[in-house]
């Protein structure tokens, strides 16, 4: 948008559906510019990058813009100023389903509008998804902004925020359960941030990607260090959970009731099994059947990629001495060295020093 005319020009596209805007110091929006957008009745997607610019003249630009009708998903970065634009507002973006902000220096996030006549709260937001990232100065309280999303499905911060609606009711445990009751659940939306497909070629970049998610005392479902609770225990461990199962008087069997622990590990468990699964390709799906845990998926897909099978050696050992730069860059000819040598490491095979 470094020419205003051009902004102009978007009123004949009315089939446009995402929208990526560069705003800089350069950038002017003239008054008859301002509501153009509200002319693209089906834009769904619109990007704002101010590139880092702190020029008043970004920030003022910004204000005048009128957003879309039916605006789902909204992406402001690298925006910094203390305020938002004045439209980031639930009423002006009363579609709207998903919103991030990243490297953005606004303090507050407006939560509601207000009927100026009345003084109560007239609208809110419909949100699923928040992804907040790199907002050194943001100031948010967790039990405000589960009040005011109740549609909230997942959030995403680099304050690692988590709302406390995300997770299944949670039950009191028994202290020998207590590390795996205490972590939170993982966000149900996760395979949305999993883009990556794994494929017979790509499994350590596949588990760079899933790995940076499951480090907040999740992990441990995978490499067996949170391991599965029993799945009741002795009544007398918890009586809060009712009604409890119960044996006839004439027999000598405790009573058992089911475990809280338990019930909170599979569910977690399961969630992050879904995430995994999601971003498997089909037929690497035909090979986990029948598994039914997190930690027995990732031993299975272990064993896949780490297949010593001399053939396999040899093979990529033969593409390492053989490959040459020909007609490839500097950077994919090296990369390709490095995605070799990554995988012999993978399979314990690793390249002598």
């Amino acid at each position: 948008m470094r020419q205003s005319r051009r902004l102009l020009e978007l009123q004949s596209l009315k089939q446009l559906r995402v929208l990526g805007m560069n705003i800089n110091e350069k950038s002017e929006i003239s008054e008859n510019e301002c509501n153009v957008l509200t002319k693209l009745e089906k834009l769904k997607v619109l990007v704002i990058d101010a590139d880092d610019c702190k020029d008043k003249s970004v920030f003022e630009n910004l204000d005048r813009l009128s957003p879309p009708p039916s605006l789902k998903e909204l992406y402001l970065k690298r925006y910094r100023h203390e305020t938002l634009p004045k439209w980031i507002n639930p009423k002006q973006l009363s579609s709207l389903l998903y919103l991030r902000l990243e490297h953005v220096d606004a303090i507050q996030l407006q939560m509601s509008t207000t009927s100026e006549s009345e003084g109560i709260s007239t609208s809110k937001w419909k949100l699923e998804g928040l992804r907040l990232k790199y907002m050194a100065y943001l100031q948010l309280d967790l039990k405000s902004l589960e009040q005011d999303l109740p549609s909230l499905n997942y959030v995403e911060s680099h304050k690692d925020l988590r709302l406390s609606s995300m997770a299944s009711n949670e039950s009191s445990t028994s202290d020998s359960s207590s590390s795996a009751a205490t972590s939170s659940i993982l966000p149900t939306q996760l395979h949305h941030f999993i883009t990556i497909k794994l494929t017979k070629d790509n499994y350590l970049l596949w588990r760079a990607q899933l790995i940076p998610y499951l480090r907040q005392n999740l992990f441990g479902y995978l490499d067996g260090s949170i391991p599965c609770p029993p799945i009741t225990i002795p009544s007398s461990t918890n009586t809060s959970i009712s009604p409890p199962i119960t044996v006839p008087s004439s027999t000598n069997t405790s009573i058992h009731i089911p475990n809280p622990a338990y019930i909170h590990w599979s569910q977690q468990d399961q969630i992050i099994l879904s995430a995994i699964l999601s971003s498997l390709t089909e037929s690497l799906l035909t090979q986990i059947i029948g598994l039914t845990t997190s930690r027995d998926v990732s031993l299975a897909l272990e064993k896949t990629f780490s297949s010593t099978s001399s053939a396999r050696i040899l093979s990529i050992r033969f593409q390492l001495s053989t490959l040459k730069k020909a007609s490839l860059t500097i950077t994919d000819y090296f990369t390709k060295v490095k995605q070799l040598s990554d995988t012999l490491s993978t399979i314990s095979h690793p390249l002598s020093s």
